[in-house]
């Protein structure tokens, strides 16, 4: 509390700009279809990722797969790369994962992002890929 109360609650506001950007911005964030190859044991995922309105920045972008096996849950950072010709905002995630599981195993999802803020205390939105 104190961090956020500091500097005139300078934090407590730019959480607050963060919070209500997510809010009005949201429901235009969207998946394009994912691309998963393999090669050197390695799954490589790839996906369109369209934000609209929405800040890239205020987003993170991750596979996750449930746990398996008395496995934890994965959750793996994706990249942003490209941005995709002739789209508002869209850009091209990748990352790589060892193929020790199904690639079916793991699902493109976004998640509101910001490293002051609890996740998903304070902003519960998900957007998976369908």
């Amino acid at each position: 509390f104190h961090q956020r109360s500091t500097d005139n609650a300078r934090l407590a506001k730019e959480i607050n700009q963060w919070r209500s950007a997510i809010h009005e911005h949201w429901c235009h964030l969207h998946f394009g279809s994912p691309n998963i190859t393999v090669g050197d044991g390695h799954w490589r995922f790839e996906v369109p990722v369209y934000f609209g309105e929405l800040d890239p920045s205020l987003v993170s972008v991750e596979l996750f797969a449930e746990p398996v096996d008395g496995e934890k849950a994965a959750r793996i950072p994706m990249v942003q790369s490209e941005k995709i010709p002739g789209a508002l905002n869209g850009y091209i995630y990748r990352c790589e994962k060892l193929s020790t599981r199904p690639a079916e195993h793991f699902t493109p999802r976004a998640i509101p992002a910001h490293p002051a803020a609890s996740i998903p205390l304070e902003e519960a939105h998900i957007l998976w890929q369908a």
